[in-house]
């Protein structure tokens, strides 16, 4: 079955080149992990893979960024209210609902009352009862939602683009951009390159070793990849990733304070020596 088009491999990297070409902004943090992709037989499967694999795109990937483009604030001079309240409306659904049922057998036995509203409104057979081509339909209507979402993205780079208006630097000092920053990015995702075995996780060292609560140390990088962002040191999601892990990195391995810097800690001063 067709999967939506933003999970085709290369899909994020195609459009977030496409939004910077256009506007210097993007909508997904890419990982470099690669993404795989395994086709559904099954109505039902497409509805529950698709469910999982469109949360990791939209809230994993996406982070706060693609709330930014949706947000009907941060629009352009542009008519596609329509669309961008279409989206953000198939994002939650994703985020909030599908998903959450997925992962919690929720589309086992039983349907949820804002699911059923969504999906099922006219529907009275139970849910293990349903027909594949039920599924297929529902499934149909995720990928082309989807869809819509991804045109809504590119939409919102083109109006910015005849406008000439300047959203990088909205984007860049936006509290959506700051918060991208978070736990789940920092400590659950990016610090699994740096805890192999039975290493501490950097949210421990940071507690524990420097004293400073993980949150405020968060909201440190978030401020500081702004403003790299912001005076175009760092320019694309990559670049982005390769400064977090390197934050990440000097939290593992700490420099050791040399002699001068413990001399100047205990009042000696170099500057005091004559010849």
């Amino acid at each position: 079955m067709k999967p939506p088009m933003i999970l085709v491999p290369g899909k994020l990297e195609e459009i977030n080149k496409y939004v910077l070409d256009r506007t210097g902004c993007f909508a997904f943090l890419v990982s470099d992990r690669g993404w795989n992709y395994s086709e559904p037989t099954t109505g039902k499967g497409a509805v529950e893979l698709w469910s999982v694999a469109l949360y990791v795109v939209y809230h994993d990937y996406g982070c706060k960024y693609l709330k930014f483009i949706l947000d009907q604030n941060n629009k352009p001079n542009t008519d596609i209210d329509d669309l961008l309240y279409r989206s953000r409306r198939h994002k939650r659904t994703i985020e909030r609902i599908l998903r959450t049922n997925v992962a919690h057998g929720g589309l086992d036995s039983y349907v949820p009352g804002e699911l059923k509203k969504i999906f099922f409104a006219r529907e009275n057979t139970p849910i293990d009862q349903l027909s594949d081509k039920k599924w297929f339909s529902v499934a149909e209507r995720i990928r082309q939602e989807s869809n819509d979402l991804v045109d809504a993205i590119y939409k919102w780079a083109d109006g910015y683009q005849k406008s000439g208006q300047n959203i990088r630097n909205r984007f860049s000092r936006s509290d959506e951009f700051k918060k991208s920053i978070d736990s789940r990015l920092m400590f659950d995702t990016l610090d699994n390159d740096f805890c192999k075995g039975y290493e501490r996780r950097a949210n421990t060292i940071i507690e524990k070793d420097l004293e400073q609560a993980p949150k405020e140390k968060l909201a440190s990088w978030g401020e500081e990849v702004s403003s790299l962002f912001l005076d175009e040191t760092l320019r694309t999601p990559e670049d982005i990733i390769r400064h977090l892990k390197k934050l990440l990195y000097d939290i593992h391995n700490p420099m050791q304070p040399s002699s001068i810097d413990i001399g100047n800690v205990l009042g000696f001063s170099f500057s005091d020596l004559r010849m």
